[in-house]
């Protein structure tokens, strides 16, 4: 082989090792940042309340999640709607507005859940005899 070949060839694969050292790191860097929001969400129908002389809940509960959360870090829905039905069962006032109840609620679930970044419950009262109305009340609430 010609002494020209062999010192192209000598130059070629320590270059070529570079390249591919640095083609990821700038394929990276030439990538747009993303973002990414999780959000998961579930309903608890029908959950009878003795709140305001005792009636009928649907909750919609939906939230967000803290970002790179790994796996091991996400709440078990159920956890979630278990938390509600003992937040209801044990509420102390039972005269409390729907808003009210809801605020609080939001605040317990943000503050006992830290993989949520926020959280959203929509209550749907059904309407009662004294009160022959459907209501409903929604919160949001971002963790700061």
């Amino acid at each position: 082989m010609p002494a020209a070949v062999l010192c192209v060839r000598s130059l070629l694969l320590p270059l070529c090792c570079v390249l591919l050292l640095i083609a990821p790191a700038t394929l990276r860097a030439l990538e747009p940042r993303s973002s990414v929001v999780e959000r998961f969400e579930f309903e608890l129908r029908d959950r009878a309340v003795a709140h305001q002389g005792g009636n009928a809940l649907n909750l919609k509960v939906t939230y967000t999640y803290q970002p790179r959360l790994k796996p091991a870090a996400y709440p078990d829905f159920t956890l979630l709607a278990r938390a509600c039905d003992e937040f209801f069962a044990s509420y102390p006032n039972r005269t409390d507005f729907w808003e009210i109840l809801n605020l609080k609620l939001t605040r317990l679930l943000l503050a006992k859940f830290p993989a949520l970044a926020s959280i959203t419950v929509e209550i749907h009262v059904a309407p009662t005899a004294s009160i022959p109305y459907p209501r409903a009340s929604t919160v949001t609430r971002t963790r700061r």
